[in-house]
């Protein structure tokens, strides 16, 4: 298992032995480069490490990935969508009480965990779209 040295969270990287019918929570933290051109990289991190642990402490750390920068994927495996969404939308208000930055979240069902991951990140898009801070489901 592979952790990401700032959030302590599994990589991408792990994804490959995830199989089978998923639910997918694509986020997308908002307004991070704006963050760190105003206050610096190191602010940048901060709060990246701070939505990584809300994020850890309201869904869990075992389905819970890092994907990028500033973005996370929570894998519900065998979920329901309905499920997703109600997770996301706790996720996405933890994270609005407990941090300087907000969330735009994606949820998406698929057979496999590529095909909900495409899904939800298209999800993402419409959350930001609709003014960012929001969950978008599939």
């Amino acid at each position: 298992m592979t952790r990401d040295p700032l959030t302590g969270l599994r990589t991408a990287r792990d994804l490959a032995g995830e199989e089978g019918s998923v639910v997918a929570i694509w986020i997308d933290i908002d307004h991070v480069k704006r963050l760190c051109d105003r206050d610096g990289h190191l602010a940048g991190d901060g709060a990246i490490a701070t939505i990584a642990r809300v994020i850890r402490e309201v869904a869990g750390d075992g389905g819970t990935y890092r994907t990028g920068g500033d973005e996370f994927l929570v894998l519900m495996p065998g979920g329901v969508r309905d499920a997703g969404a109600e997770l996301a939308e706790r996720i996405r208000s933890a994270v609005a009480a407990a941090a300087v930055l907000t969330i735009s979240a994606g949820v998406a069902c698929g057979a496999d965990v590529g095909e909900a991951w495409v899904r939800a990140e298209a999800c993402v898009m419409s959350a930001k779209q609709a003014g960012r801070n929001a969950v978008s489901v599939d």
